[in-house]
């Protein structure tokens, strides 16, 4: 995974301050709850009310003491809410003793305190006095509803086993639930919410998570349930954590084929729901194994060349052979390497970093110049780029390969249209603009003469360049092609006698001999 920057606090989800101590205590827990229903809006109400933990919808597995501990989170929640706003509210007045500036300054401070306790209600997102600020920037909260075994907390690359269920923010409704799922720790290959929240469990704690939209499912969602730009609240538990290291997949080939699949799976679920980066870094992270394992593989055929006939050495080869690729998973090896190239160009396209996606076709034609699928990213980003003519190359390219009993794939016949649609587009385009051009510098040389010759020289730069061009213009050799065939046309009629046939009377008049016609 990507290491994470900093991150800067947004101003749509801010922490709840404590009521100041003017504000009166809440009695019970009821009572506060009471008070704040009577005073914050209907959507504060929703946030104040935390939803029983995963234990009950699941039935068994995360613990019972967790009900409890959401009972007294929902009144502090309401608790703090109700007071961040009553303290707004209050300070709102700034004092008659101060003077006008200082009057101002406090007055524009209340006001901001008062937007974020709005704005943090509205979200259903406000921080409670016993949540963990993971980040430091309130985007990214932790509750620990049941405290697990001591110091077990896992590191990255270890092998980890959880449990969660994923709410939107204010809501009971659960959208999404997991009994089990055994992800590496640090590779993305889950929520990065989830992914930086179980760095700080231990094994057997049930948490509460909040997270913001940028650590969840970002600006796409997840149709129907999550919609864009969600703030989520996950239950999560760590069940089960496999010490384990960055090179364990390269362990075995079985092993590293298993790692790449999870790899381009997680990266197709990422492409599906529009987040292109984030595909790409799943992507990438599967080349950089495929790198490594092949590198292996290098080495342990080195190492087998080197190898002597003792008795030790029949003992090393027996091992290196069975870590050794057979041809059938290099083989599929190579495929996973041309489809993870494939994919992050598609992404590339998507994201329109054209040069960046030729860069990676190139890589992947080095492999195999003839694949289908790098060929038409290919063409594809040089359309982008407006390099129609170089376009067309590698989409030929690919229509000389298919035999004529096969039908080229639908998206090549289809990019092959748009591409030889827009090359005549633009060749119709530059021969309007010529002609615009040439008729604007024949009224400009009439006008002024000074302009004239300077619209002279301008003309005569467009010439060269069109003439050091004119090899690739299809005009020009339409142009001489018709002479050349008029030409040849003419001598073949000439030599076969058509052309003394069509012609009327003697094709060679003599005049006799004696007589001469008036001049």
């Amino acid at each position: 995974m990507p290491e994470i920057e900093e991150l800067e606090q947004d101003e749509d989800f801010v922490q709840v301050e404590r009521a100041d101590a003017a504000s009166p205590p809440p009695e019970t827990p009821a009572t506060t709850a009471t008070d704040s229903t009577a005073t914050v809006s209907s959507d504060a109400r929703a946030a104040s009310t935390q939803p029983p933990p995963v234990s009950e919808q699941r039935g068994a597995g995360l613990g019972g003491s967790a009900t409890d501990d959401a009972a007294s989170s929902s009144a502090n929640s309401s608790s703090t809410s109700a007071a961040a706003a009553s303290k707004a509210g209050s300070s709102s007045k700034p004092s008659d003793s101060n003077s006008n500036n200082k009057g101002e300054r406090a007055s524009g401070m209340a006001k901001s305190k008062a937007t974020d306790a709005s704005a943090e209600l509205d979200s259903g997102n406000s921080k409670d006095d016993d949540e963990v600020d993971m980040l430091g920037s309130g985007q990214l909260l932790k509750k620990t509803l049941r405290a697990g075994k001591i110091d077990t907390r896992p590191q990255n690359g270890d092998v980890v086993t959880v449990a969660y269920a994923l709410r939107l923010a204010g809501s009971t409704e659960i959208v999404e639930q997991v009994d089990s799922a055994t992800f590496r720790l640090g590779e993305g290959d889950t929520l990065l919410a989830i992914d930086l929240a179980c760095a700080m469990l231990d094994i057997g704690e049930l948490a509460r998570i909040k997270a913001f939209p940028k650590f969840a499912y970002k600006e796409a969602g997840k149709p129907p349930g999550i919609p864009p730009n969600a703030h989520v609240e996950i239950e999560l538990e760590l069940k089960k954590v496999e010490m384990s290291d960055a090179d364990a997949p390269l362990t075995s080939v079985e092993s590293l084929l298993h790692a790449l699949n999870g790899k381009k799976a997680r990266g197709n679920e990422l492409f599906g729901r529009g987040d292109w980066e984030e595909a790409i870094n799943s992507y990438s992270r599967g080349l950089r194994l495929i790198e490594k394992g092949l590198a292996r593989q290098t080495e342990i055929e080195e190492t087998l060349k080197k190898l002597d006939d003792s008795e030790d050495s029949a003992e090393a080869r027996k091992l290196l052979t069975s870590r050794a690729a057979t041809n059938e998973e290099r083989s599929e090896l190579r495929t996973l390497h041309l489809a993870f190239l494939n994919n992050v160009a598609t992404c590339q396209i998507k994201l329109e970093l054209y040069h960046q996606a030729l860069e990676t076709v190139g890589t992947a034609l080095k492999l195999d110049h003839m694949n289908i699928k790098a060929l038409l990213r290919k063409a594809q980003a040089l359309r982008y780029l407006s390099n129609f003519d170089e376009a067309l190359a590698p989409l030929n390219l690919i229509m000389e390969a298919i035999s004529p009993a096969q039908r080229p794939p639908s998206d090549v016949r289809e990019e092959l249209t748009l591409v030889k649609q827009l090359k005549k587009d633009a060749d119709d385009k530059d021969r309007v603009v010529y002609r615009r051009m040439m008729e604007a510098m024949k009224r400009q040389h009439m006008r002024d003469p000074v302009a004239a010759l300077a619209a002279d020289e301008a003309a005569e730069r467009d010439w060269k360049a069109w003439s050091d061009n004119k090899w690739r213009n299809p005009d020009f050799w339409l142009l001489w092609g018709s002479i050349v065939c008029a030409i040849v046309l003419a001598v073949v009629l000439r030599q076969s006698g058509v052309l003394d046939a069509l012609m009327p009377g003697d094709a060679n008049p003599t005049v006799p001999s004696g007589q001469h016609g008036e001049l």
